[in-house]
């Protein structure tokens, strides 16, 4: 299913984006007159009253548009200026990525290296413990409070891989947060580990 675009705008264009993208008023009066379907408001009230939605129910709204899309983004905004009021919150952190050694050959992504990129974007590297460590210090002692952690799905590595550096940076600064692995990473360690995706989630949990 696919949605058309109704203005000629697109994200990195030297020009304002229209105004009802970014001005709520100015795209609720584009609206006027136009109501939510029953199903978008009987959901959006749903959810309000805390009650899980189904995946049918979340399939449902993110297809919204016009009037229904406004709906549940007033609903959204609601949400927030109760939970958030208008507090700009944000976390210091710093990127590692660990390797860009992998064998997908993912058409989006610009820093893999495989068999057929190792001359692209510099050279492959696959970073020891040591250096994971170091990065983080330094963001660490430069304010961070949060590292990211992202690679290649390195052909080599385990399971065991991905927990040990997440030992290696818990064991250094234990008050770090860490924010780590695409479900892509989690998938190979649970598999070369074979055990299941949950059981896999729970060993990085606790580590």
């Amino acid at each position: 299913e696919g949605f058309p675009k109704t203005d000629d705008w697109a994200p990195g264009e030297l020009v304002d984006p229209p105004r009802e993208l970014v001005d709520p008023e100015v795209a609720q009066r584009s609206l006027a007159g136009l109501r939510p379907l029953a199903r978008t408001s009987e959901l959006i009230a749903k959810a309000e009253r805390g009650e899980r939605l189904s995946e049918d129910d979340v399939t449902f709204l993110f297809s919204a548009r016009g009037a229904d899309l406004e709906a549940i983004r007033a609903a959204a905004d609601g949400l927030r200026k109760r939970v958030s009021g208008d507090v700009v919150r944000y976390v210091v952190n710093r990127n590692i990525n660990y390797t860009n050694i992998c064998y997908f050959k993912c058409q989006f992504c610009a820093f893999s290296k495989g068999k057929l990129s190792e001359n692209l974007r510099g050279a492959p590297y696959d970073l020891d413990h040591d250096e994971i460590i170091r990065r983080a210090q330094e963001a660490w002692d430069r304010g961070a409070t949060e590292v990211c952690m992202q690679g290649g799905i390195h052909p080599d590595y385990t399971g065991r891989n991905y927990l040990e550096i997440l030992h290696a940076v818990k064991g250094a600064l234990p008050d770090m947060h860490v924010h780590a692995f695409s479900p892509l990473e989690v998938w190979q360690g649970a598999a070369t580990l074979g055990l299941p995706i949950t059981d896999y989630l729970r060993q990085l949990k606790e580590a």
